[in-house]
């Protein structure tokens, strides 16, 4: 597998995979996670055209009947202050610039995606932060096995509560 910026051409892809992480939480209990049909192709869209999107796909080192190139993965990392995180219940473990993952998603075709993905953040910047609802517990696992630590919560526009982590080098 390996991570790489999304393609426009891709935005119906990337979709299904959102889709299926989203019937995966509302199986899961987490009817709240991604309403309304949010994240939308337009929100994938733009996410391409700021160079935010990213996918994880099978490429031939992989041990897998999928053919290369099948998207199995997909996230949004943004740089720059994110609006959402300046009120917190909680303090952030520095000021330091850093970026945002934001909706990290796996269709579960290949079993490691989604750490694949947490992986390559970690791997290419030295401060993140992320956050998830309380009962999205598949990803608050996935964030704490790679030592995210647990900063507070925040509110966000809808009046959800979620739970922030920050990781840093």
């Amino acid at each position: 597998m390996y991570i790489r910026q999304t393609k426009k051409s891709e935005i119906p892809e990337v979709m299904k995979v959102i889709e299926y992480g989203r019937q995966l939480q509302r199986k899961n209990g987490n009817n709240i996670q991604w309403p309304n049909h949010y994240p939308a192709a337009s929100d994938i869209e733009t996410d391409i055209l700021n160079s935010h999107s990213y996918v994880c796909v099978i490429d031939d080192q992989d041990q897998t009947d999928l053919p290369e190139e099948t998207i199995v993965a997909t996230m949004c990392i943004q740089s720059g202050e994110d609006p959402t995180y300046q009120e917190i219940n909680g303090e952030w473990l520095n000021d330091r610039p850093y970026v945002t993952i934001h909706r990290i998603a796996s269709n579960q075709q290949i079993n490691g995606a989604g750490s694949f993905c947490m992986q390559y953040v970690i791997d290419h910047y030295d401060n993140i932060k992320i956050d998830t609802h309380r009962k999205n517990t598949s990803m608050i696992a996935l964030i704490e096995k790679f030592g995210f630590q647990h900063c507070g919560d925040i509110i966000i526009e809808d009046g959800t509560p979620r739970e922030v982590f920050q990781y840093y080098k």
